[in-house]
């Protein structure tokens, strides 16, 4: 048996043969598997539950993953998640997103933008704190 460090399913499947091409990277230190081999495979997979949800969905910081939901009123409702994988333009979230919460996946600078703009705005308009004894 080989040890499958990565993995990667192609998007596509043969409807004649019922068959689709998965790409792994295995090791191979002894060179016992040649280039055009063909296998079978057994694959044991476990893994958590996820939600898929499309890729451009995400907002990624560099510290965090954010998704915009809209709430049943309608307003746009930022929300931090867990990307455990993207895959295909499609990223598996392992927590943060509940199952049937609409995500906004288009117009997502915007929002964003807006949503920076309205926090600073709002800082602008607090009055500012008397600093005593200064």
């Amino acid at each position: 048996p080989f040890h499958v460090e990565k993995w990667n399913i192609l998007p596509s499947v043969d409807p004649a043969t019922r068959t689709l091409q998965v790409r792994l990277q295995v090791s191979n230190k002894d060179e016992r598997l040649k280039p055009g081999m063909n296998a079978y495979l057994k694959l044991n997979t476990q893994s958590q539950d996820m939600l898929l949800i499309p890729s451009q969905a995400v907002i990624d910081t560099g510290k965090e993953q954010r998704v915009i939901t809209v709430d049943a009123e309608g307003r746009f409702v930022p929300k931090q998640i867990h990307v455990l994988h993207e895959s295909q333009q499609q990223s598996a979230v392992g927590s943060g997103l509940n199952e049937g919460e609409s995500v906004v996946v288009s117009g997502l600078f915007m929002i964003d933008s807006e949503a920076n703009i309205t926090g600073a705005l709002e800082r602008m308009r607090q009055p500012e704190k008397s600093h005593s004894g200064h």
